[in-house]
């Protein structure tokens, strides 16, 4: 599995993609780390198209 962090900065989306189809099409996971915790965190999900998506823990740790 490969974890991306919200944090991480892709200058190229489209070779992003590419590279991801291609490592995924040879079986890898794609996980995108610590979801809300920027507020760029929606774009994250249209460029990485995770598998995954783990959340930050500011999100749930008030959750009853």
């Amino acid at each position: 599995m490969l974890e991306i962090t919200e944090e991480s900065s892709i200058k190229d989306a489209q070779r992003s993609r590419n590279r991801l189809k291609k490592l995924r099409e040879n079986g890898l996971n794609v996980a995108l780390d610590d979801f809300g915790s920027q507020q760029q965190n929606h774009d994250k999900l249209d460029e990485f198209e995770p598998d995954f998506v783990k959340l930050d823990k500011s999100i749930v740790k008030n959750a009853k």
